[in-house]
């Protein structure tokens, strides 16, 4: 038990008290002992060299989103937590690609389906199901316009392919609309519909012909060449060993052979399609039964693509492999500022990226979203509003873009449903220095579609325990103007409703943020912290500002310890005790395992004790039976 201390020139160490020599200017010597030991700089210093503070810095965020906090063991600098921004290039996060909606019919009821066709001039358009999947349309480009019903579907579609078809007498095209019970409806001109009453639930077009599977899982299959009267002939195929209702996809992908067959998705794995024997063999790609597992499959770059709830899998029938594509095992997964709380029902290949439609299903106020996966990474492409789902999404060069279009329903609040698009980049190219592209608006954008944000994730220098202080934030930065800018907010401790804003950029080059702010430059305490930024523009489409880096300087502090040096005189008794006591009492504090209280002021209510880890003795002491002498001792709070 701490004694306390009344006595000048007397401290107490392990409830037994001594007497202390004489100092000039003070008795015991206090100092700071919380501090990290210093940094090792070899060669050239960097950015990270400042004995004193830290500095983590971002520069490339190629590696996509789904990164919610930053482990101190792989600081995977190249992931960002969420983005809807373009981060496809090195070292210049910018705007993404326009999306807006069409100028709508005005009809109520969901449209199902989407597809395309040529027109008399080999020209593709844009065709869609509105009306609740029954009422085909076509896009007119230049009007912005829907026009008038072009063919009434005797029920909702379910699914649209576009096939060609080559012979000695010329090329033809179609485009077909499934529509369950009610059979398939063909056109190749957009003025005369046939229908044909085989039902089909979802189309495919392989080996010269159309195929097409109904909601039990039978397969059919139409003769081969082009489909021109409303006698064209399906005869059965095959059929899925599966209860009714479990198929969610009909595609074509690669065989072992890395030959073309037919695919069937189901809610409990991928089937493939044995022609020679008309038959479905069960693939490695099998999964838990899930309600709308491999909803959308399809084939990319030669490796089949299954979705499977809020995951994506990969299988490559040539190497027998079967995994997951994305997002990555351990990683936080496809989210949004929303929380993405809903299930991936379709996929669609483009020149760069896997689209990746996820929808709400039905979950109230959770966006439908679309996600853009290079092989490496994946961005944000597209939020409906909170309300709405989508209903149907096509990728095509029609009207000379390159878009992704897509549809949404009516939503919650009576809002009428309506097709809109979003471009895709055809290149590789940095579009900053390749052909022109249109950007989006960025935020915030008054027509609800997606806004331009990229955060960082949550960083927290690998101490969560420790509080830190951010000093500073440096920001590099081109083509931002007065209309071109860049906003950075800043949160702490997990808590998105601290976000503030710490600053805009409207200017290039390097904008340096004293934190909180520059009256107060004193640094902002965090045990994690989080940077958002958000991007717009001004009326130009073609124009964009362009985030290059980001560095947070911080300053990492050990909660501050305390230590002591003081002389214990051992030269006379004290409290009783002789110097032979009084060196054994010391070297049993010397040696306690455990940490001892020290104190050497009268402090009845022991706030003023320390307890301590006796880290140094030093001194002199006579020879024979003389047990006289000094040590001088020093004491740490650990």
């Amino acid at each position: 038990m701490t004694e306390n201390v009344v006595n000048q020139q007397e401290i107490s160490l392990d409830g037994k008290r001594y007497r202390i020599a004489p100092r000039r200017g003070a008795s015991v010597l206090s100092f700071i002992a919380s501090r990290y030991p210093g940094k090792l700089v070899l060669g050239d210093v960097g950015s990270d060299s400042d004995p004193r503070r830290s500095v983590v810095k971002w520069t490339d965020q190629r590696g996509g989103l789904g990164v919610y906090k930053l482990d101190a063991r792989d600081p995977e600098l190249d992931r960002c937590a969420y983005t809807s921004c373009d981060v496809r290039y090195k070292g210049g996060i910018t705007l993404p690609p326009l999306s807006r909606y069409t100028t709508g019919a005005e009809l109520s009821g969901d449209i199902t389906a989407i597809g395309e066709l040529n027109d008399e001039y080999g020209d593709s358009e844009i065709y869609a199901a509105w009306g609740g999947g029954t009422d085909i349309r076509k896009y007119d480009g230049r009007a912005d316009s829907w026009g008038e019903s072009l063919h009434t579907l005797p029920g909702a579609a379910t699914d649209a392919v576009t096939i060609s078809h080559r012979s000695a007498s010329g090329h033809s095209q179609y485009l077909v609309f499934a529509h369950g019970d009610e059979g398939f409806t063909y056109t190749s001109d957009g003025t005369t519909f046939r229908k044909n009453v085989k039902p089909a639930k979802f189309l495919a077009y392989w080996n010269d012909r159309l195929w097409g599977m109904d909601d039990d899982g039978r397969l059919w299959q139409g003769p081969a060449g082009p489909l021109r009267t409303s006698r064209y002939s399906c005869i059965n195929d095959a059929a899925l060993p599966l209860p009714p209702g479990y198929v969610t996809s009909l595609f074509v992908g690669p065989d072992r052979s890395g030959r073309p067959i037919l695919y069937a998705g189901t809610k409990v794995g991928l089937y493939a399609h044995d022609d020679a024997n008309n038959r479905f063999v069960e693939t490695p790609a099998r999964w838990p039964k899930h309600d709308i597992g491999g909803s959308g499959a399809t084939a990319w770059r030669g490796v089949i693509y299954a979705p499977v709830g809020r995951h994506v899998y990969a299988y490559s029938p040539g190497r027998r492999s079967f995994d997951f594509a994305f997002p990555r095992r351990g990683e936080d997964g496809l989210f949004t500022t929303a929380g993405a709380k809903g299930g991936i029902i379709k996929l669609l290949p483009t020149h760069l990226d896997l689209a990746v439609v996820m929808d709400g299903l039905d979950a109230l106020f959770t966006p439908a979203d679309i996600f853009l996966w290079d092989g490496v990474g994946v961005s944000h492409a597209h939020t409906a509003l909170s309300w709405m789902s989508i209903t149907a999404a096509w990728v095509s060069n029609a009207y000379g873009k390159y878009r992704l279009w897509w549809a949404t329903d009516d939503g919650l609040f009576g809002d009428l449903p309506n097709v809109g698009y979003t471009e895709l980049r055809e290149t590789l190219t940095n579009s900053r220095f390749g052909p022109a592209a249109s950007y989006a608006p960025g935020y915030p954008d008054t027509s609800g579609l997606l806004r331009a944000k990229h955060v960082y994730p949550w960083f927290d220098a690998g101490q969560p325990e420790v509080t830190k202080t951010a000093l500073r934030l440096r920001v590099e930065t081109q083509d931002c103007t007065a209309t071109e800018v860049i906003e950075v907010y800043a949160a702490v401790d997990y808590d998105g409703a601290s976000s503030k804003l710490v600053g805009r950029i409207t200017t290039d080059g390097t904008t340096t943020f004293n934190l909180p702010d520059e009256d107060t430059p004193n640094g902002t305490d965090f045990k994690a912290f989080q940077i958002t930024c958000r991007l717009r523009r001004g009326p130009d489409v073609s124009k964009t500002p362009v985030l290059v880096s980001m560095a947070l300087e911080y300053r990492k502090k050990i909660p501050t310890k305390y230590g002591f040096t003081f002389d214990v005189a051992l030269n006379q008794e004290h409290g009783g005790r002789t110097p032979k006591d009084m060196r054994s009492d010391l070297a049993s504090a010397i040696e306690s395992t455990n940490l001892v209280e020290f104190t050497f002021r009268d402090d009845a209510g022991t706030t003023r004790t320390h307890y301590v880890d006796v880290v140094g003795v030093s001194g002199g002491e006579e020879t024979g039976l003389d047990e006289r002498g000094t040590s001088r001792v020093t004491v740490e709070e650990i």
